[in-house]
């Protein structure tokens, strides 16, 4: 498998295996009810539908996440200097996790940068 700090894992499971399997602990932790959970920069094509990385992707964060699971805590990126030399510029990134539901942005390579893009979001969305 590829590693999420130099590519983007791109898993192929079936949205029936990843649920009763790959995703078993994460809904084990919400059922006892975590605090916190960490999204990875990895991609779901069976439940996306395309290879967006699932720490910005709304289907993954809002739909499965937030809507099917019931998480109602804080969700986090992983270190997102992993993926900002990749697909997207560093405004897509920051906004993109935001949109997706994102509460907390981990280790942006430029913070002033990404507060600013989050706060640029926030403006245009009202």
């Amino acid at each position: 498998m590829e590693d999420s700090h130099v590519d983007l894992p791109i898993i192929k499971k079936d949205k029936k295996t990843l649920l009763n399997e790959d995703l078993y602990p994460f809904k084990y932790a919400i059922h006892n009810d975590a605090k916190m959970i960490m999204i990875g920069h990895i991609a779901v094509p069976s439940i996306t539908g395309d290879n967006t990385p699932a720490s910005m992707s709304k289907v993954i964060i809002n739909d499965l996440l937030i809507d099917e699971f019931q998480y109602k805590g804080l969700i986090v990126t992983d270190a997102l200097n992993m993926i900002e030399d990749r697909d997207y510029s560093t405004d897509e990134i920051y906004q993109n996790v935001i949109n997706a539901g994102v509460d907390i942005l981990l280790y942006p390579t430029d913070s002033i940068e990404a507060f600013n893009s989050v706060k640029k979001s926030v403006k245009e969305d009202d």
